[in-house]
């Protein structure tokens, strides 16, 4: 599991600094920062998915949109901000957790961030909305971690298991073919949402994402080869 932004690197150390309210910037410089703190690990990303990885992301592009939208800046559109990330690979499975910008106040230290505000949470909550498709599922964030657990296990887990049924690694947004660097080579199929099986989900991966639902949504990456492969789930250090 990858959660973004990657404060390890110099990019994301900037970022955090300027969600800690420790240094301002401009919004259409935070949010390109933004951008390019998950283009550091496309490369790395692709050789996954290539690989037959199923990659599950604590926030993605998804969140990077729906937040500089939210912000209402005229030339930082929700159009605009959606072409810088045309680089990345689509989500099969966008799990959109959501609760209420007041029992997200309600939380353990909620507001130690800069866009931890019940306000701004209702204007990003409406930019999800206006970002959702086909790909996303939405789940009440607001129950137990079991209760999450069971929730996400229950979409995710057929997607992970019907691979046989998918598609190409697709680009955001338009879903067409993503080009590979030349070092990496593809291995198989990625996969679309299949509901209705049991779910095997190690119970540990969902609970970091329901552990990591401080505002109004995450999102969960999946892809993966062939069905017989034994999905892998990668965890990376936040």
């Amino acid at each position: 599991m990858w959660r973004f932004p990657d404060r390890s690197t110099s990019i994301g150390q900037s970022i955090n600094a300027y969600l800690a309210e420790q240094s301002h910037m401009d919004d259409a410089v935070i949010h390109m920062l933004f951008v390019a703190n998950r283009l550091e690990k496309r490369d790395e990303m692709l050789r996954l998915l290539a690989g037959g990885t199923t990659l599950v992301l604590d926030r993605y592009s998804y969140s990077g949109v729906a937040y500089t939208a939210a912000k209402g800046v005229p030339y930082l559109s929700m159009e605009y901000c959606k072409s810088l990330e045309v680089l990345l690979p689509a989500a099969d499975l966008v799990v959109h957790m959501t609760m209420t910008p007041e029992s997200m106040a309600a939380r353990g230290g909620y507001g130690e961030e800069r866009y931890e505000k019940v306000e701004f949470q209702s204007k990003v909550m409406a930019a999800f909305e206006a970002l959702r498709d086909e790909r996303w599922a939405v789940i009440d964030a607001s129950g137990t971690i079991d209760d999450i657990h069971e929730q996400v296990t229950s979409i995710v887990e057929p997607v992970v298991r019907c691979a046989h049924n998918g598609c190409a690694l697709g680009r955001l947004w338009d879903y067409k073919p993503i080009e590979l660097p030349e070092e990496v080579p593809w291995k198989g199929p990625t996969v679309r949402a299949v509901r209705g099986q049991q779910s095997v989900l190690a119970p540990e991966v969902i609970c970091d994402e329901a552990d990591a639902v401080a505002d109004v949504s995450t999102e969960v990456l999946v892809k993966t080869q062939q069905a017989d492969v034994p999905p892998e789930v990668v965890r990376v250090p936040a």
